[in-house]
């Protein structure tokens, strides 16, 4: 009987204890969300105002990395309000380390505070096609983004979250695209405006757009000096390339050449006056502009759209026409004179882009093509208004170029290179030209490009007037990202 009256006490003191905190607990969770509605309506109430509230997404992998951190370390990542065990977590995060994740952040309507974050992916395995109707009553499929966690919401507690740096760089908008990371120095294009400043290749980007939050558009205004597959690089082209730049990325996270198009639109502008000098020795500069003409690029990979093992061939094709014809007064000179003039040329050029990889040495990858350009050859009088057309002793007036072409490059640490060797053919003629390249930058913001070319010949004919022995060029290299 005592034993009987002794587990009695027992239980009984047990359920008293799981009463009282059974109630202590449910107190404690009615006085939370008292305190929820009590903050809550301490704010003024926008929801009328919802669709006026400014949403935008972070695309810049790196960062959103960051913050995802940031929630991690906080236990802030909630689904369905509770916490997310380690297997939920790993089940998404793939999608994190391709690059398809990205935040949504909506404004405050009364200010510039942010009031929920989200995370969304891009993967549309994981998205959902609902069925609607449109304006006409028929039915249409639209593609309701897949949110991993509950929202986060109210300015303050994102603060506390993420910190106040990293929330002052969302409410501001500060995603840098240029930041060193781990494995490589990060050029994410597209997510800031780019200035690159050369001698030869500089580009200024202005503009961008996406359309569908999956690609990207990048307008640039750029200049383009001398021609590599045609064995005359930096100044020793005879027009200076300037025009209008359309980039187009498929995806919002790529930095990979062969994962964009790109066309360029410019015409060519005179860099000097031409002087030109009756005597062979004192003959500087070999070509020289004629005419006004209009400049073509169009490069990309679409044969990838056919086979995804042909992604890394980017392709490219260059198209320059002369349109006009100089008089003889243009060029201001009161004596005899006779020059060359390159007026026309096209160039089709293939890459097989990261071929192998080299370990620290970088990436190597490897191309080649075809170019043709004419050559005309001008005999200026100065008493005559249009200039006189010589015999140049070249076939059809053409010159027909193969190349090949190998580069390493490697964009890890703080200093970066590309490394490149090209072998240049004229067939036609039985000359050529093998040479190298160097490209250095420090940080992605200082570099230095050389270039360097030497003739050789593999005919017993003499290397043609309008040709030098050797070309060497360098330039400075300042980019700047804001």
């Amino acid at each position: 009987m005592a034993l009987i009256r002794k587990y009695f006490y027992i239980v009984l003191f047990i359920s008293l204890f799981l009463s009282i905190n059974l109630k202590a607990q449910i107190d404690e969770n009615k006085k939370v969300d008292r305190a929820k509605i009590i903050y809550s309506n301490l704010e003024y109430n926008t929801t009328a105002y919802n669709d006026l509230k400014q949403i935008w997404t972070i695309t810049d992998p790196t960062f959103i990395r960051q913050v995802f951190s940031k929630l991690l370390l906080s236990n802030a990542i909630k689904l369905n309000g509770k916490s997310i065990d380690r297997k939920q977590i790993e089940s998404t995060i793939q999608d994190l380390y391709d690059g398809r994740v990205y935040i949504e952040l909506k404004r405050r309507y009364f200010d510039d505070e942010i009031e929920q974050l989200r995370f969304f992916t891009e993967n549309t395995s994981r998205n959902s096609l609902v069925v609607v109707k449109d304006e006409n009553g028929e039915d249409k499929e639209i593609l309701v983004k897949k949110y991993f966690f509950d929202p986060i919401k109210d300015p303050i507690h994102i603060k506390n979250i993420v910190g106040e740096k990293i929330y002052e760089v969302l409410k501001r908008k500060q995603y840098h695209f240029t930041d060193l990371s781990k494995l490589e120095f990060d050029t994410q294009e597209g997510y800031n405006y780019d200035i690159y400043m050369s001698l030869f290749n500089p580009y200024l980007m202005f503009y961008k757009f996406t359309t569908n939050q999956r690609n990207k558009f990048l307008v640039s205004f750029f200049g383009n000096w001398g021609e590599d597959h045609l064995s005359l690089p930096g100044w020793y082209g005879q027009d200076y390339i300037m025009g209008v730049r359309l980039r187009y990325i498929d995806s919002l996270f790529s930095k990979d050449q062969y994962d964009a198009y790109q066309v360029d639109i410019g015409i060519g502008n005179s860099v000097m006056q031409p002087t030109i000098e009756s005597s062979k020795d004192e003959f500087g500069k070999r070509l020289y502009r004629t005419g006004y003409n209009f400049y073509l690029k169009v490069s990309g990979n679409p044969l990838k759209m056919w086979r995804k093992d042909l992604k890394k061939l980017y392709l490219s094709m260059t198209l320059n026409l002369s349109v006009t014809e100089f008089n003889a007064t243009e060029y201001n000179i009161d004596y005899f004179s006779t020059f060359y003039s390159m007026r026309n040329y096209f160039i089709l050029f293939g890459k097989w882009m990261d071929l192998a990889n080299l370990s620290d040495f970088g990436n190597l990858s490897v191309g080649g093509g075809y170019a043709t350009h004419d050559i005309n050859h001008y005999f200026l009088d100065p008493a005559f208004v249009k200039m006189q057309e010589l015999n140049t002793n070249v076939e059809n007036g053409f010159e027909h170029w193969i190349y090949a072409d190998a580069n390493i490059a490697n964009y890890a640490g703080v200093i970066q290179h590309d490394f490149g060797l090209n072998l240049n053919l004229q067939v036609s003629e039985g000359y050529g030209y093998f040479g190298f390249r160097t490209k250095l930058m420090l940080s992605d913001i200082l570099g230095i490009d050389f270039r360097y070319i030497k003739s050789f010949m593999f005919s017993d004919d003499q290397l043609p007037f309008h040709r030098l022995d050797s070309y060497v060029v360098v330039s400075p290299i300042i980019r700047i990202n804001y």
